[in-house]
């Protein structure tokens, strides 16, 4: 589990999560990187922190090896979870657990009488 917290940590990879999930059939690195606005390189290192967790299946497109697309792996990762990364998406996670700020109860008036 820890592997998975790690993994969403990362706005950019709970991106990543969200844009597979839109589009179901294999996205590919350059694709996602273009989309996403970060390099190839640092894509590669959220790619890798992705498949350690299972959260993401590589799968090689030619017989080289060297075209590859990328989907997510369901075995791990469901549509409930999915829906929570993307109702917090942008909110900062703090060790594994979401920021969630409280928000401030308005003062009541006092009751004349």
């Amino acid at each position: 589990m820890a592997t998975v917290t790690k993994a969403l940590a990362h706005k950019t990879r709970r991106q990543i999560l969200l844009y597979l999930k839109k589009n179901p059939e294999n996205v590919t690195p350059g694709e996602l990187s273009k989309k996403l606005g970060q390099s190839p390189q640092a894509m590669s290192a959220h790619f890798k922190i992705l498949k350690d967790a299972k959260l993401i299946v590589e799968t090689p497109n030619d017989e080289d090896g060297r075209s590859i697309t990328y989907s997510l792996s369901m075995g791990v990762i469901d549509d409930g979870l999915l829906t929570l990364i993307e109702a917090f998406g942008d909110r900062p996670f703090v060790k594994g657990r979401l920021e969630i700020k409280p928000q401030k109860a308005p003062i009541p008036k006092k009751a004349k009488g």
